[in-house]
């Protein structure tokens, strides 16, 4: 009888004592910036309140580097203007942009050069709270890249991909991407049948991402690693499924199934509400998913505005904000925004150019809705009706300070009644005109009834 078939459990144990050898290594944190030029390197990093670190990778080779951040841990109240990492294409801070990474963000954040420098920058905020990170970076170049069987774009309703070599151990530095759409109108249900990658809790050197989309800025379903066998299902037709392995403790990797699962009803793409003072726009996410985009990369003609939620994706502001432009002519107002599709940094090459603009038409009794979406040379049209918001109150003195609240209210003849007439809304400068109203003693405002207010005049007491 052989050693591994008398003592099986000495094969786990031994993936365990190599994956706990290099969280050894890590202990000793990097410190805040410098200059790395190894071929490749890990970097450990933990950092306090109000500092500001900058890493400088170059080395003298004909390569692109990787970079990828496999963990992250902002200060969970952070806004993203004032804690970040700011990566940039090139040897300094002045080269191209290449993306931000903030306490928002939905993915593993992987980046590219396009030369053999890269620069990247840590900034956090004034409150007292430890930040850690995981990053690692290598050098690539076009032969080192190409892995067989690494990644591609599966499109049958029933399909298998495993890792390369499955389930020999797979290469180190592997980044694949599996890219699988089905029929419209289906989900995804993806299962992992086997899986042996380097176990670690946060999963920081090897793991698997599953988007739920079209492509890795698509939300994060889960990053999973180690001995695990999980499923998943989409949200919509579309998933992206990535492998990333770092340089040290290979693994046989995995191997997965998916099949498509029909959607009784289909959500509609969009939809717009106009209230009395507020633009509600909704999105569903597998709209957003056949164009590659997601919440993160819309913005309003303001871009400090961001979506209220992201699954379905809906904004929703009022007429006052977010960069709303606001027209009169004749008996109407509209309010119009924009909303366009931008990923921050991110190399775009098959994507539409999305424009979503809305108005919100309000006449002077009712609210007509209009938005129409733009790609390439595509235009879509939706409208809908509504009303203003007003509320009428009573009171027995012109001081307006205690509305009567009794129903029915009974007044004494020739008494004085006060009448108050609000819009509630949120643009300032509206003001409320009132046009008719009258008075009847039937409940149905039947005859006779009595004009108070008739094209803005005053017409006759009640006595």
């Amino acid at each position: 009888m052989s050693v591994f078939q008398q003592y099986p459990f000495l094969v786990l144990f031994f993936g365990w004592t190599l994956a706990e050898n290099d969280l050894v290594e890590f202990q000793g944190k990097i410190q805040c910036g410098g200059v790395l030029s190894e071929p490749n390197k890990a970097l450990p990093i933990e950092i306090n309140a109000n500092e500001t670190c900058t890493w400088y990778i170059e080395k003298d080779v004909d390569q692109n580097i990787r970079l990828i951040f496999s963990y992250f841990q902002f200060n969970p109240l952070s806004t993203c203007d004032r804690e970040n990492i700011l990566i940039y294409d090139g040897p300094s801070t002045n080269s191209s942009f290449l993306g931000r990474i903030c306490n928002t963000h939905e993915s593993v954040p992987v980046y590219e050069s396009s030369s053999n420098a890269l620069t990247f920058r840590l900034s956090t905020d004034s409150t007292a709270f430890k930040r850690t990170f995981f990053a690692f970076y290598y050098f690539i170049s076009p032969e080192s890249a190409t892995i067989e069987n690494c990644g591609g774009k599966l499109h049958s309703p029933v399909g298998s991909f495993t890792s390369p070599n499955y389930p020999k151990s797979h290469p180190p530095f592997a980044y694949c991407v599996w890219h699988i759409q089905t029929e419209a109108n289906t989900r995804i249900n993806l299962t992992f049948s086997d899986m042996f990658l380097e176990m670690d809790e946060k999963c920081r050197f090897d793991f698997v991402a599953i988007y739920d989309g079209a492509t890795t800025n698509s939300g994060l379903i889960k990053q999973v690693c180690g001995l695990v066998k999980p499923t998943f299902v989409s949200s919509s037709n579309f998933m992206t499924i990535v492998l990333s392995t770092d340089y040290a403790n290979s693994y046989r990797g995995f191997s997965a199934r998916y099949t498509s699962i029909s959607i009784p009803t289909q959500q509609p793409n969009t939809s717009l509400t106009c209230s009395s003072d507020m633009i509600t726009v909704i999105l569903s996410k597998s709209y957003l998913d056949s164009l590659g985009y997601n919440a993160n990369d819309l913005v309003l003609n303001d871009p400090a505005c961001r979506p209220n939620a992201v699954n379905p994706v809906m904004f929703s502001f009022p007429f006052n904000s977010c960069g709303t432009m606001k027209e009169s002519q004749n008996h109407t107002i509209t309010y119009t925004n924009t909303i366009t599709a931008s990923p921050a940094g991110d190399v775009i090459t098959r994507q539409k150019h999305v424009e979503i603009t809305v108005k919100c038409i309000m006449e002077n009794n009712s609210t007509v809705e209009v938005m129409y979406i733009t790609e390439k040379d595509l235009t879509q049209n939706t409208s809908a009706l509504g009303r203003y918001n007003l509320s009428m109150s009573f009171y027995e003195s012109d001081s307006f300070s205690h509305p009567i609240l009794d129903s029915p209210y009974y007044v004494d003849l020739n008494q004085t009644l006060y009448a108050q007439i609000s819009l509630h809304s949120s643009d300032a400068n509206l003001l409320v005109f009132v046009d008719t109203c009258f008075a009847s003693p039937n409940s149905d405002f039947g005859s006779p009834n009595y004009d108070l207010v008739r094209s803005g005049f005053c017409c006759s007491r009640i006595s």
